[in-house]
């Protein structure tokens, strides 16, 4: 995983006195994933938020942006073609007679979501977790969460926006604990000198090939 570095943009933007930092690296903040099909390339991106890392995920091919947050979003969310929407922004687009591209609601979602809208223009944005997964008081893993989501989506088991959400909402409370603090000691204990040695690399990728 890379760290935050070789910075291209630092936006900062405050409505109140939250406010937001995002910053994108070269190849994401975490990476980005990216594949031989133009189409199917997403650029994983870490965003901070106050006491709190979350995740956007940046689809280029279709402007898209979907919001992970581990502390889980008050928005109310469904799917058409397995493409996620925001039937709260819609509603509210709807009362208010215009167009508006973020859910006035929360003030850090409202906050990421013009930050990042303005990064990539024109982006349709949706928070996509609107369950709290960190409700144990043990939970302080939200950096884990990040990681793990991203994980599951693009290296293991490689499940749809919909499929790991409610993979994720099926657990309980302990097994939402359970469940990130192994991964946290998987990537503890990762042996990442490992990493830079290309036959380890090629049998870590025929794992999941």
């Amino acid at each position: 995983m890379r760290h935050i570095i070789d910075c291209l943009i630092e936006h900062k933007q405050s409505f109140s006195k939250e406010s937001l930092i995002s910053c994108i690296s070269k190849l994401g903040i975490v990476g980005s994933y990216l594949t031989r099909n133009p189409d199917k390339t997403v650029y994983i991106i870490k965003t901070i938020v106050p006491e709190h890392f979350t995740l956007c995920l940046y689809y280029p091919s279709v402007n898209r942006i979907e919001y992970f947050d581990s502390s889980g979003s008050n928005d109310t969310i469904f799917f058409k073609d397995s493409i996620p929407f925001s039937a709260k922004l819609i509603t509210q687009n709807e009362l208010l007679g215009r167009k508006k591209k973020c859910l006035e609601k929360e003030i850090t979602d409202f906050n990421v979501c013009m930050s990042l809208t303005s990064i990539f223009t024109e982006a349709k944005f949706v928070s996509i977790n609107t369950k709290d997964l960190q409700i144990s008081d043990d939970d302080a893993y939200c950096q884990s969460w990040v990681l793990l989501y991203a994980y599951i989506r693009f290296v293991y088991p490689k499940y749809t926006t919909k499929a790991a959400l409610e993979f994720l909402h099926s657990l309980s409370k302990s097994q939402l604990y359970n469940l990130i603090v192994c991964w946290w000691k998987y990537i503890i204990y990762l042996p990442t000198e490992q990493l830079k040695k290309t036959a380890y690399i090629e049998a870590y990728n025929r794992l999941f090939s």
